[in-house]
């Protein structure tokens, strides 16, 4: 069945190929015009950008002009934690960084630093909570 997809998608007999991530790696199919990422990528990104970078570069290849379109939850605990990531990826491919993207990276880490000085604000550094 995968097999299939695959090799009518390559050769122009549907225009249309959904895969998972599996899909991200392996594959090359030199006219993509578009990528839509229903989801992001689940895991941690801050350390390794490969997982999305991938997903995203199926478009684009060799030249050709392509768009990636990602949908992003601003509820999604993993859309949260890499929001500053997906910036820099925007940012790095010089692309226009969406203001509403901005303002949540900015909120989301100034809340993120101001919890865990909260967190810790009690913490004499020894174990012990004054």
């Amino acid at each position: 069945m995968r097999y299939q997809a695959v090799s009518k998608f390559a050769t122009d007999q549907c225009d249309v190929l959904v895969a998972t991530d599996v899909g991200a790696r392996g594959l090359n199919f030199p006219n993509v015009q578009y990528v839509i990422n229903y989801d992001l990528p689940s895991r941690d990104l801050r350390g390794s950008q490969n997982e999305y970078i991938h997903r995203i570069g199926r478009t684009g290849r060799i030249g050709n002009v392509g768009a990636a379109i990602s949908y992003f939850d601003p509820s999604s605990i993993n859309d949260k934690r890499n929001a500053s990531y997906f910036v820099k990826v925007l940012q790095d491919s010089r692309q226009t960084v969406p203001e509403w993207m901005l303002e949540f990276v900015e909120e989301n880490e100034t809340s993120v630093n101001n919890l865990s000085k909260d967190a810790f604000s009690n913490y004499d550094g020894e174990k012990n909570f004054v």
